[in-house]
């Protein structure tokens, strides 16, 4: 009985036959077998291909993407190269080589080769739909003290109840895998979901511990977060995607770079700008803002700094998940105490609308009172759900057949 890996060479193979019937290419079944994971047979059928059709750019690209799985390193650059002869703005074969000179380090040469390829795909999109204007931040916080609108304390102060009253009780919120489902790859979601709750079993200690202040944020422990969030993590939402270059990890970014409609900082300012932001925080909270406010104005400063090359987004919401497990002088806080990644999962859910609000923050066309109210109501719809899970599992199985 011939096993199921031998049965997909065998389909592979005839769909071959029937392609070349039709149009004389190898190409789709090399990348059938490409797709279900077995590089060295697809790398096979792809020489056949590019030895037929040396002028197809796709079967040269779909080969050195085989040869990188395969880890031969100067035939997959060989291939990506000759693809972009044939077509210099073949996007995955720039992207594919430009993660090749990542991984040997050469930046000035994956940052020519990818930035090419971006610029091509920004002026195709332009012609099509207009260009969102450029956000830039120059390293301005926001001194308007929204914090103290009434509409937004009444609601804090609705949030703070909640979470003190599932503070007494017994059984917690359940946790799940945080910001992961709109990802397509699941290599992403798995890898990306353990090290969150690497992430939450480092910083939930911290959080509890009596000398937990704006302090224990340095960009040390900043570095190490990203360093447990990103390692092992696929640089792309792509099957059999190559890792996150490892001397990325934990690592300030040393170029400039753009992160969609979004200029951050240059390099030279990521550390002046997180040392003014600790203490921009700490005049926030010395002017009475509730430990949630100062969680959500972290991660959107986080976000628009963007201090690393990647998993900036998830780095800025774990640590504002972090701010908000902490209690002030005031005993306020401990809002993610029960369910460490409530507010990323809030935030993942109305992405569009926080970037929206942030972005006009930072023009300066608003404050950001709405960014604060949309992060409030997060927490209390997530401390709501929390509540109604926990009285349906401490009910007792009388009482639930009676009501």
């Amino acid at each position: 009985m011939k096993s199921r890996r031998s049965a997909e060479i065998d389909e592979a193979t005839r769909l071959n036959s029937a392609c070349r019937e039709q149009n004389g290419s190898l190409l789709h079944g090399g990348r059938r077998l490409a797709l279900a994971g077995h590089f060295s047979e697809a790398a096979s059928l792809l020489r056949r291909t590019v030895a037929e059709e040396p002028a197809s750019a796709d079967a040269w690209y779909a080969l050195g993407f085989c040869e990188s799985m395969l880890e031969n390193r100067h035939a997959a650059e060989a291939a990506c190269q000759r693809a972009l002869q044939l077509a210099p703005y073949h996007f995955d074969a720039r992207l594919g080589l430009g993660l090749l000179l990542l991984e040997r380090d050469d930046l000035d040469g994956w940052r020519h080769v990818v930035w090419a390829g971006v610029q091509w795909e920004y002026q195709q999109l332009a012609e099509k739909r207009p260009k969102p204007p450029s956000t830039l931040w120059r390293g301005d916080f926001d001194e308007t003290p929204v914090w103290r609108d009434s509409s937004l304390t009444d609601l804090l102060d609705s949030v703070q109840r909640l979470a003190d009253e599932l503070s007494e009780t017994k059984s917690s919120g359940e946790e799940e895998p945080p910001y992961c489902r709109d990802r397509t790859s699941s290599e992403f979601r798995d890898r990306a979901a353990a090290n969150a709750e690497a992430a939450r079993r480092f910083l939930l200690p911290i959080a509890e511990s009596s000398s937990f202040t704006l302090d224990s944020v340095t960009p040390e422990l900043i570095c190490k977060v990203h360093r447990i969030l990103c390692d092992g993590v696929p640089f792309l939402d792509t099957p059999h995607s190559p890792l996150t270059p490892r001397h990325w990890l934990g690592v300030f970014r040393s170029r400039q770079l753009f992160a969609g409609a979004l200029c951050p900082p240059s390099p030279s300012q990521i550390l002046p700008l997180l040392v003014a932001l600790i203490a921009y925080l700490k005049r926030v909270q010395n002017d009475g803002a509730h430990p949630l406010v100062v969680a959500t104005l972290t991660q959107h400063y986080l976000l628009v700094l963007h201090p690393f090359y990647d998993g900036n987004g998830r780095l800025a919401r774990t640590i504002g998940a972090f701010l908000a497990a902490m209690r002030d002088e005031r005993g306020r806080g401990g809002i993610t105490m029960r369910n460490f990644y409530l507010l990323a999962k809030h935030y993942q859910s109305e992405r569009e609308t926080f970037g929206y609000c942030g972005r006009l923050s930072i023009r300066g066309e608003q404050t950001l009172l709405p960014y604060l109210r949309l992060a409030a109501q997060g927490a209390y719809q997530g401390l709501q759900a929390i509540r109604m899970n926990s009285a349906g599992h401490n009910r007792s199985p009388e009482l639930a057949t009676t009501r």
